[in-house]
């Protein structure tokens, strides 16, 4: 097999939404990386066939491999197992005939799952293949190049091909691969990284090597997942520049696009229609709307979110980076100055409670909002308090005192621990009803609140545990919308979790028009 340019784009490829284009003066070779996949018994789709056809573009002067990094980001499930194994063994069997010996390095965050994917997936591949053959373990080494060996010892995991290549895996560390001489990598599953110690840990081991390149496979990440993040931020910008040795390729479905529409899901999807049907995606959907808190069986966020990150390649969560500036979300000295703060305040309508718990339980608050004779709402912390021990018994006390009409809270957060507490403190009260508030119902929350104290359109008497949240509060972007930051905050912002549960309650409570009740 030798290396060929490429005729023209599949005609039933996606495009990736930001992707490296194919450079027509540099020749490939992608299509030995077909036959790989072809003796696998998984033939690529179009996606595939184009990432590797640019993948392993070649320098026409030095004749090495253009591009020394790699970085790939699709739905789950789109087939990247097989681009991964077929580019590895490529490079074992086809380019190790050009290059002499290769060392390739699959990296996972824990071994057992490295070794996992080299057991469960990578060599009974080999073992179906057509063409590669297992070497008896009676014998020493493979000798041809399309024999191979594999060896699941503990600690030394890995599959010696006849060219003396090896296939090998490897656990994330600052340790990883020292002492090693690396001729490509592959991180997979990036998205669990929140640093670039893996990065460290392999960079120098590829220096000295020829044509050697480094893989990032991944689908989106969540806001731990710094390391993947830099690497689509960069990607996105560089996919333009003819002289970098990055290629980039995501294939996700845009913040702006409906992520319900089947019709947007032909158009970013690469693998719908192959290894993905269109119903089952509409099933997957269906049960992240109906079971909005059941956790995915590998780790991906409840609920719609999850749907969205894992088959739609979406960042619903984006990591806050170092270099960017979190200020509050409320502006300092609004909260406490006029005509927020009125020492005459008091409710003389309905009420209700609002509840807020912060991460781990370290502390929670409870709130009363109702509205004064003018029809603006009146928020006060009734009390903060760490842990949540407490939570149950002064939430029974205080629906006893004020007889609420409603108790609401983020159901979505660190309340769903209590929760059952608080459902139960808040039936003890008569007609008190309950008000969990989650996914899109929270984020309008939270951003009605921001909206009236920035309006003036809330009161209060000089709230001082509501102003020491307030003033640290800074937000974090989920999905179209936001909401508070209980990790990235710089104070406690419980009070103003509980305050504006409390209030989007008390909006909800509302059925008259506000100027009819209060017109007297």
């Amino acid at each position: 097999m030798v290396m060929v340019k490429a005729t023209g784009l599949a005609p039933d490829l996606v495009l990736p939404r930001f992707g490296t284009v194919r450079d027509l003066s540099r020749v490939s070779y992608g299509a030995e990386v077909a036959e790989v996949a072809r003796r696998l018994r998984r033939p690529f789709m179009p996606w595939q066939q184009h990432v590797a056809d640019i993948a392993t573009e070649v320098d026409p002067v030095s004749g090495q491999l253009w591009y020394e990094e790699v970085v790939v980001t699709v739905p789950r499930q789109s087939g990247k197992t097989i681009l991964i194994l077929a580019l590895m063994v490529w490079r074992c069997v086809m380019l190790a005939r050009r290059l002499g010996p290769q060392t390739v390095t699959y990296l996972a965050q824990k071994r057992q799952s490295a070794r996992k994917k080299l057991e469960r997936e990578f060599v009974p591949l080999l073992a179906r293949s057509i063409g590669f053959k297992s070497t008896p373990h009676a014998k020493a080494r493979p000798v041809k190049p399309s024999e191979y060996k594999a060896s699941l010892n503990n600690g030394s995991e890995h599959v010696l091909f006849g060219t003396g290549s090896y296939l090998q895996i490897e656990a994330v560390g600052d340790t990883s691969s020292h002492g090693d001489v690396l001729d490509m990598t592959v991180t997979d599953e990036a998205f669990v990284h929140e640093t670039d110690a893996v990065e460290q840990a392999v960079d120098a081991a590829t220096v000295t090597r020829q044509s050697p390149q480094s893989y990032v496979v991944s689908t989106a990440g969540n806001r731990k997942s710094v390391f993947l993040w830099l690497k689509v931020l960069a990607g996105r910008k560089q996919v333009g520049d003819s002289l970098s040795r990055t290629c980039y390729f995501e294939w996700s479905v845009g913040e702006d696009e409906a992520f319900d529409d089947p019709e947007v899901w032909r158009r970013r999807l690469p693998a719908l229609g192959h290894t993905i049907t269109e119903e089952r995606l509409q099933a997957r959907l269906a049960k992240a709307r109906a079971n909005p808190d059941e956790v995915d069986d590998e780790g991906f966020e409840p609920g719609i979110p999850g749907f969205r990150r894992g088959y739609l390649n979406q960042w619903v969560d984006v990591p806050l980076l170092q270099d960017e500036l979190a200020l509050p979300e409320i502006v300092a000295g609004v909260w406490m100055g006029e005509p927020l703060v009125d020492p005459q305040s008091k409710i003389v309508s309905d009420v209700v409670l609002g509840v807020g718990v912060a991460q781990e339980g370290a502390a929670a608050s409870i709130v009363v909002v109702g509205r004064r004779a003018d029809g603006l709402p009146h928020v006060e912390c009734l009390i903060r308090q760490p842990g949540i021990w407490w939570l149950e018994k002064s939430l029974r006390d205080l629906v006893a005192v004020w007889r609420p009409r409603m108790v609401g809270w983020a159901a979505g957060g660190p309340a769903r621990v209590v929760q059952p507490d608080i459902e139960r403190a808040a039936r003890t009260g008569v007609d008190c009803g309950l008000q969990p508030l989650s996914g899109r119902e929270w984020a309008a929350a939270c951003e009605a609140f921001a909206q009236s104290v920035k309006e003036g359109r809330v009161r209060h008497l000089g709230d001082v545990l509501l102003d020491d949240a307030v003033s640290g509060a800074v937000r974090r972007e989920v999905g179209a919308g936001w909401e508070w930051d209980l990790r990235g905050s710089q104070s406690d912002v419980t009070p103003l979790v509980a305050a504006t549960a409390g209030l989007r309650a008390l909006e909800l409570l509302q059925t008259e028009p506000v100027e009819e009740i209060f017109a007297y």
